[in-house]
């Protein structure tokens, strides 16, 4: 069997409609290739990017064993270095709606390994009787095929109310002359 299991984070990724796996951690678990290397046009925050990349297959198991699903994924590589991962086991603490889910915990080094996409919304979907709202303002968990994910703000805002989170945009228009 040419197959390595490994716990990695991936991200649900509402925004884009591919899946996309880094290429380093394709390699080293030796996903079977599906495509030839191509060159993509990826558009990013950043802008648009041309990349080298190849589709292959990625048998998937939830945290808890229960489900597998074997999904298609294009490499890119070091795909989300700059990329964050919210420790939502700790962040939880901070709403009461979320005290009781079962998150694992990531390493502080943690990245991103793997970006599902809309072409594999099926794994985007609610498991009955799950999901989990607090105040308006605050994250919103839910169970889904593969495990609990979670998004929305990991602290409660400020007492005047405010909270500040920042997107770096490329390119700003010019403000209409009068």
């Amino acid at each position: 069997m040419n197959k390595v299991g490994r716990r990695i984070v991936a991200m649900l990724d509402t925004g884009s409609n591919t899946t996309c796996i880094d290429e380093d951690l394709a390699k080293a678990m030796r996903c079977k290739r599906k495509s030839e290397t191509t060159r993509k046009s990826v558009s990013m925050l950043a802008g648009v990017k041309i990349l080298e990349s190849y589709l292959c297959e990625i048998i998937l198991t939830s945290g808890d064993g229960l489900t597998t699903q074997v999904i298609l994924a294009h490499t890119i590589k070091d795909m989300t270095d700059d990329t964050t991962v919210v420790d939502w086991s700790k962040a939880k603490k901070n709403f009461k709606h979320l005290h009781d889910i079962p998150f694992d915990a990531v390493k502080k080094d943690a990245k991103i390994s793997l970006l599902i996409g809309s072409d594999n919304a099926h794994l985007f979907s609610i498991v009955d009787g799950t999901l989990r709202e607090g105040a308006r303002g605050e994250p919103i968990a839910y169970r889904t095929p593969l495990g609990w994910t979670c998004m929305g703000p990991t602290e409660k805002p400020d007492n005047d109310g405010s909270s500040i989170h920042s997107i770096m945009l490329s390119r700003l228009p010019k403000p209409a002359s009068k």
